[in-house]
């Protein structure tokens, strides 16, 4: 029996989300790795890719248990007093994708 999807979640912007991480991963990881390494001592150069790779992996597992519903969830009015404010909706309210409460 399938499990309906939280009424916060957007298909599209999900799918969007997908292809832009995939997309920035594909250019930053190589990329960030062979200008680290350039830049430094031959002996270092391992170290530093690696560096990038771990990185980038701790900012993937950021996004995904905070920052994606921080960015589509629901809007933290805080700055704002009122509920179509302009500044309200530049901030979401975070909470985990994962936990046992969404699922």
């Amino acid at each position: 029996m399938p499990v309906e999807a939280p009424s916060w979640l957007n298909a599209g912007d999900t799918s969007w989300q997908i292809t832009a991480a995939t997309l920035v991963g594909l250019m930053s990881v190589p990329g960030l790795a062979v200008l680290y390494g350039g830049v430094m001592q031959k002996r270092w150069s391992i170290n530093s890719m690696m560096l990038t790779f771990a990185t980038f992996s701790t900012v993937l597992v950021v996004w995904v248990l905070w920052g994606f519903k921080m960015g589509f969830g629901s809007p933290f009015h805080g700055l704002s007093h009122s509920a179509t404010g302009f500044f309200g909706n530049f901030i979401g309210k975070p909470g985990p994708v994962l936990s046992h409460t969404e699922l």
